[in-house]
């Protein structure tokens, strides 16, 4: 996964929920996003991502985690796994070049 250097700090209480209001929440029933009063369609391994990293947003989730987590352990190239997590960040008006809500960390993963 390409992305910028970095590190993870602890937040203050109540930041990371906000940070998790402003990009929106998957809604797992339905499958889809919600930003606000909007839904937002996202093709199924996005929002599988996306909720995934919603679940696990208070660590690391490593590109082996998410191999896992949302292909079921299949052989899955860094070029799919970049793309769907570009489409991620676009869905909750987030951008690889911001990376205000979803962080990528140089040899290490991605982080909400």
């Amino acid at each position: 996964m390409s992305g910028s250097t970095g590190s993870i700090t602890r937040q203050k209480p109540g930041a990371l929920s906000r940070k998790c209001q402003r990009m929106g929440s998957p809604d797992p029933d339905r499958r889809e996003l919600l930003r606000g009063a909007t839904h937002v369609s996202i093709e199924p391994k996005v929002f599988d991502l996306l909720a995934y990293l919603v679940e696990n947003r208070e660590r690391v989730v490593t590109k082996e985690d998410l191999i896992v987590a949302i292909w079921g352990g299949r052989i899955v190239s860094d070029s799919a796994l970049t793309t769907r997590l570009n489409a991620a960040r676009t869905a909750i008006g987030d951008s690889g070049q911001e990376q205000r809500l979803i962080k990528t960390l140089l040899r290490k993963g991605a982080a909400l």
